[in-house]
Formats: structure tokens, sequence, C-alpha cells
């Protein structure tokens, strides 16, 4: 076996077994109970700590990326000339996303249900705001360089268009386990949203890259606002 299809099975693997397994772990941490059956019950972590763990792991999987993409000799970062057409596509996207989202919130409220786990690492201080954009944009790079871009093109030349998109919406998804079923279900069509904006903007991950991490700063502010709201009114209720 050549080292870049070592590489290739190591990030593959990677990607698609050990992060879903990390994310269900931290989901089960974030809802109070031990991370593998048979272990002592952790605390939730502090906000920070979640931040600075999502950030690093982002950073590895992005090493990771960028390492087989170098030894397979593909650009991560290749970009044609980008005209108008490629940024309405963008916006197209990023409007769909957030539509999607504010669905998704419009229908936990009808339904009553509890508040997303996201709320766990919402950013409330100076520092925690820095860290958290710090994530988004990593999220924004690494999570694009991965799915629709490194295993995406691998997985395409061995098993069709159709199936390497769905598998890596799949595994997308999988990663984001941790926030709540139905938002897991939405993020499996951001995916595709997004493997579907690749494509419209001739295969850069460029365009989907900004998409990408534009959401995530607006999804987060908005989150942290009412994040807030909730408190104080929680706060107001109890005095």
């Amino acid at each position: 076996m050549s080292t870049s299809d070592l590489l290739a099975a190591v990030f593959l693997a990677y990607l698609f077994v050990l992060l879903p397994r990390a994310a269900s772990r931290s989901a089960r941490v974030l809802r109070g109970e031990p991370a593998r059956d048979g272990t002592p019950t952790r605390p939730v972590p502090s906000r920070e700590r979640i931040l600075v763990s999502t950030l690093a792991q982002l950073v590895i999987l992005f090493t990771l990326t960028w390492v087989t993409a170098l030894y397979r000799d593909w650009d991560l970062f290749w970009c044609e000339s980008l005209g108008l057409r490629d940024a309405l596509a963008g916006v197209a996207v990023l409007l769909a996303m957030l539509s999607l989202r504010a669905l998704l919130v419009a229908s936990r409220d009808a339904g009553g249900s509890r508040p997303p786990r996201a709320r766990a690492w919402m950013p409330r201080t100076s520092r925690e705001w820095v860290l958290f954009t710090a994530t988004c944009v990593a999220a924004g790079v690494a999570e694009e360089a991965a799915y629709r871009g490194m295993a995406f093109f691998l997985l395409e030349a061995w098993i069709g268009l159709v199936p390497a998109v769905l598998l890596c919406s799949t595994a997308f998804a999988l990663a984001h386990v941790a926030q709540e079923r139905r938002s897991v279900a939405v993020i499996f069509v951001f995916a595709l949203l997004l493997h579907a904006l690749v494509e419209l903007t001739g295969r850069t991950l460029f365009v989907a890259m900004i998409v990408h991490t534009v959401y995530d700063l607006i999804a987060g502010v908005l989150l942290a606002r009412r994040v807030q709201r909730e408190d104080s009114a929680a706060t107001g209720a109890g005095a």
C-alpha cells in the first residue's frame, strides 16, 4: 500500500468512525450521562473547555485532510475566477440554511421541547466569543475541506457521485450528533445543500467554506441571544 493510500484510509477511518463515536460520547456527557457504559459520570465541561476541545479537533481534522490531499497533489483551496452567479448561489444556499434553521426553531417552540444541547457551549464572555469565532472559521474551512472536498473526491472515484454525496452527508450529520435528533436531520440537508453549492461553483470549496462559516456565526449569535433572553427571564421569574 502506498503512502497516499494509507493516508486516505486513515483519513476516512477518522472521518467516518472516530469522529461520529467522539460526537456520540460528547452527546452523552452533555446529557449528564457516562461517556461510555460502565464508566463514571463526568461533570459537564465548561463552555471554554468545550470550545477549545472543538477547535483542537477541527485543527486535527484539517491537518489530516491537508496532508492526505498533499500526497495526492490535490489543492483544497483551488478556485477559478468567481462571478456573480457563484455569489448568488452562495447567498441562495445560505438563505436556505437559515430558513431551515428558523423552521427547526419554530417546530421546537411549538412542540415545547427542551432547549438544544448546543446552548451548553454558547459564548458569554469576550474570551469565549473569540474562541467561538475561531471555531466557526475552523469549522467552515476544515469541515468543507474534509466532507465536501477530500472524502467526497475519494469516494466519488470508488462508488460514484450520488452514493459519495449521501455517505459524506451522513457522516457530516453524525459528527454533529451532540445536538438533538431533529438538528442532525437538518444538518444532513445542510450537507446536501453545500454539496450542491460546490457543484454549482465549479467544484471549488471556497464559496462553501464562506457560506458554512457565515451560517455558523449567524446561528451562534442568534442562539446566544436566545439563551441570554431565556436566562434573564428565568432570573426575573426567580426573583
